[in-house]
């Protein structure tokens, strides 16, 4: 229930924004300012990095044309620092656990994970255009990531986890196996498709001439070169940890 309810609000929610925030860019550039329709896509396409001008440009526009604007937005703003926030800690606590399955202490590893994200963060922090380039690579890795939990669950057998630790649960959801056929088939198949989509994007629209450049922030190269060098390290580690499990 959780991982639906999650992901079914966050899409819905996220449609929601892109409809409030493109109808409040059109309203005020079109009806307002008398844009043609090529400027205005020209104004979105450099409304800076990773969409943050859709954010921090468009959304206090229609704050400030609503009754009680001011407050509402400061509210906004607020509530979407804590959804940063809580969405950290998420983070944080996945891959300390991954240390602390590797055998390190939960203190150091909450140390340790908390010490490295905060300087990787250090870049994107100073550099939109570093962050611009971290949001498209690793943004994309998502789809990646989510086809290896598809796989290893498939791997390990969708019958035996839909009965061994989904249907003993009697408050969850009663998958019954079409869920199997979701997992081996269709999350493969989808994650092929927005990878390929994606990449032929970036290989036509956002760096046509440059896509063999790994300096450049939207580049086919870019990323390539950043998942090769991070799965290679992900996977020394995993050899290890594997090593230690089978051990003990």
């Amino acid at each position: 229930k959780n991982a639906f309810f999650t992901g079914i609000g966050n899409n819905l929610i996220s449609l929601l924004a892109g409809l409030i925030i493109f109808g409040t860019v059109f309203s005020i550039l079109g009806d307002e300012m008398l844009m043609s329709r090529e400027e205005i896509l020209t104004i979105l396409r450099s409304g800076g990095p990773a969409a943050t001008g859709l954010t921090l440009i468009w959304l206090p526009q229609l704050f400030s044309r609503i009754i009680l604007g001011t407050p509402l937005l400061i509210l906004f703003f607020l509530g979407l620092t804590f959804a940063g926030f809580s969405s950290l800690v998420a983070m944080l606590e996945l891959q300390t656990r991954v240390l602390i399955d590797s055998g390190l202490p939960r203190s150091s590893s909450v140390i340790l994970v908390g010490a490295a994200s905060y300087l990787f963060g250090i870049p994107s922090a100073l550099s939109l255009s570093f962050f611009a380039n971290q949001d498209f690579v690793w943004g994309l890795a998502l789809i990646i990531s989510g086809a290896f939990v598809a796989f290893a669950v498939a791997q390990h057998g969708c019958s035996k986890i839909r009965r061994e630790q989904v249907l003993i649960l009697p408050s969850d959801f009663y998958l019954a196996e079409w869920w199997d056929f979701a997992i081996k088939y269709v999350v493969p198949l989808t994650a092929s498709i927005l990878l390929v989509w994606w990449l032929f994007l970036a290989l036509t629209v956002y760096e046509p001439t440059e896509w063999y450049n790994p300096l450049v922030p939207h580049s086919v190269m870019t990323c390539l070169l950043q998942w090769g060098a991070v799965l290679s390290v992900l996977w020394i580690l995993n050899q290890n940890l594997v090593k230690r499990l089978v051990k003990q």
